[in-house]
C-alpha cells in the first residue's frame, strides 16, 4: 500500500466532505469527496493492488476525519457547550451512528472502486494499458 497516496486521498476527501457538510449542501453532494479516493488511485505506485486498496483506505479514513472536523468546527461556532442539545448537535447524534455503521462500510467499497478507476485512468493516460487485437 502506498501511504503517500492514501494520505493525500484521505486529506482531500475529508476536506471536501467537511466543506460540503458545513456549507449546508445536500447530502448527495458529499459524493464529491470521492475525488480523494480517485486521486489516491491516480498517484499510487504499487503494482499489486492497482489503486483499489489506496482508494478504500483513503475513503475509509476520510469518514472519521470528517466527523471530527465537523465536530470541532461546530464546537468553535458554539464557543463551548451550554446545553445537551448543543452537545447532540456538535457530535451529530444519530448522524454519527449512521456515519459509522452505514457510511463507513459503503465508503470502503466505493472508495476501492473509485481508487481502481483512478489507477485505470492514469494507466490509460500514460499508455500503460493496451488493447489486444486479433
Amino acid at each position: 500500500m502506498d501511504r503517500r497516496a492514501t494520505l493525500l486521498g484521505s486529506v482531500v476527501a475529508s476536506v471536501i466532505a467537511a466543506a460540503v457538510v458545513l456549507s449546508g449542501l445536500p447530502t448527495a453532494a458529499t459524493l464529491s469527496a470521492l475525488l480523494g479516493a480517485f486521486l489516491a488511485g491516480v498517484v499510487s505506485t504499487p503494482d499489486s493492488y492497482d489503486g483499489a486498496v489506496e482508494g478504500a483506505v483513503a475513503a475509509g479514513v476520510a469518514v472519521p476525519l470528517t466527523m471530527v472536523g465537523v465536530g470541532i468546527a461546530r464546537y468553535v461556532a458554539f464557543q463551548g457547550l451550554d446545553s445537551p442539545m448543543q452537545a447532540l448537535w456538535i457530535t451529530g447524534g444519530p448522524q454519527a451512528i449512521a456515519g459509522l455503521f452505514v457510511v463507513f462500510p459503503l465508503a470502503l467499497a466505493v472508495g476501492a472502486l473509485v481508487g481502481w478507476l483512478g489507477r485505470l485512468a492514469r494507466d490509460l493516460a500514460s499508455g500503460g494499458v493496451s488493447l489486444a487485437g486479433s
